[in-house]
C-alpha cells in the first residue's frame, strides 16, 4: 500500500497548482472558500429539510400500496412524491410561496428579511443561517489546515456528510441510507490509496464494525425487547471505521458514549424526561468521529489500542 502513495501524490498535481496560484492571490482564495462554504451550507439546509419528508412520503406510499386490495398486482407503481432535492425551488414551508431575491442569498438574505418570510411573515427556521455558518466553518477549517489537496477535499466532504447526518438524526431520528452508503463507499475508495489509513485497516474495520454491532443490536433487542441500537447506527459505525480504521473504534465508542451520557444527564436535570424516550446516538458518533479524524491528521494522533 505504501507503493501507492507516490502515485497518489503525483495525481494531485492540478490541486497543488491551483493552491500555488491562489497563494499568489490570497484574497481570491478566501473569497472562493467563503463562497463554497456558504453554498454548501445552503444546500445542507435544503437537504436536511427535504430528505426526511421525501423518505417518509415514499414509505407511506409503499405501505398504502402493500395494504391495498390489489396488493397482488405486481405491476403496482409507487407514487413518487412531488418534492425532490432539486425541484421545486426554495419555498417558504408555511405559505409555500417561492423564495426570491434577496432571500436566496445565504446569510445576507436571512438578515435582510429579519428572519421572516416576506409574504406571510412566518419566522424562518434559525437552522438555515446556522447551517450556512457551519458550511463556512467547514470550508475555512479544511482550507486553513489542509489547503487545496485531496485530503482537504475529502475531509470537507466527510465533514459536510457528518453534519447532514447528525442534523437529520437529531431532528427525525433517521440515518438515511442515501447519505450513509456514499459515506461508507467513499471512505473505502479514498483509503484504497491509503489517504487517511491503510486499506486493510479501513476494510476490516468497516466489515468488523458492521458484524460486531449488528450482533450487539440483535442481542440488545432480544434481551431488552426493544431497539437499543438502531441499524442506522450500525451502518454509521461501519462507515466511520472505513474512514479512520479499526484502531479508532474503541476510542470512538468511548467518546460517543461518554458525551451521550453527559447530554442525557443534563437533559434529565433540565426537563425530567423519561429514560425510555428514544435519543438519537448518531450525532455523538459523528461528532466523535470528526474530532478523531482531525486529531489523527493535525496532531499526529495514533489511536492504537493494545
Amino acid at each position: 500500500m505504501n507503493a501507492i502513495n507516490p502515485f497518489v501524490q503525483q495525481s494531485v498535481g492540478w490541486l497543488e497548482q491551483l493552491h500555488g496560484l491562489l497563494i499568489l492571490y490570497p484574497a481570491l482564495a478566501w473569497a472562493l472558500v467563503l463562497t463554497i462554504g456558504l453554498a454548501s451550507g445552503s444546500f445542507l439546509g435544503c437537504l436536511i429539510y427535504r430528505l426526511p419528508i421525501i423518505l417518509v412520503a415514499e414509505w407511506k406510499e409503499q405501505a398504502r400500496a402493500l395494504l391495498a386490495d390489489d396488493w397482488r398486482n405486481h405491476e403496482l407503481q409507487f407514487k413518487t412524491p412531488e418534492l425532490s432535492l432539486w425541484r421545486p425551488g426554495s419555498f417558504c414551508p408555511s405559505c409555500r410561496h417561492p423564495v426570491g431575491l434577496p432571500g436566496l442569498i445565504p446569510l445576507l438574505g436571512y438578515m435582510l428579511l429579519r428572519g421572516r418570510c416576506r409574504h406571510c411573515r412566518a419566522p424562518i427556521d434559525i437552522s438555515y443561517p446556522l447551517l450556512e455558518l457551519a458550511g463556512v466553518f467547514v470550508a475555512v477549517w479544511c482550507y486553513a489546515n489542509f489547503g487545496f489537496s485531496w485530503m482537504g477535499l475529502f475531509l470537507w466532504y466527510f465533514s459536510l456528510a457528518a453534519l447532514a447526518l447528525a442534523w437529520v438524526d437529531a431532528k427525525s431520528t433517521l440515518l438515511p441510507d442515501q447519505l450513509l452508503t456514499p459515506l461508507l463507499v467513499v471512505g473505502l475508495i479514498v483509503n484504497y490509496f491509503a489517504l487517511f489509513t491503510p486499506f486493510a485497516s479501513s476494510f476490516w474495520g468497516c466489515v468488523g464494525a458492521y458484524l460486531l454491532f449488528a450482533l450487539v443490536a440483535s442481542l440488545a433487542r432480544l434481551i431488552l425487547r426493544r431497539e437499543a441500537l438502531g441499524w442506522g447506527d450500525v451502518k454509521l459505525l461501519a462507515a466511520l471505521a472505513a474512514w479512520s480504521g479499526w484502531e479508532t473504534l474503541p476510542l470512538l465508542l468511548f467518546m460517543a458514549t461518554t458525551s451521550a451520557l453527559i447530554f442525557l444527564f443534563v437533559r434529565l436535570l433540565i426537563s425530567g424526561i423519561s429514560l425510555r424516550q428514544p435519543m438519537p446516538f448518531g450525532p455523538f458518533l459523528l461528532g466523535s468521529g470528526w474530532l478523531i479524524m482531525q486529531a489523527q491528521h493535525l496532531l499526529g494522533f495514533n489511536a492504537v489500542w493494545l
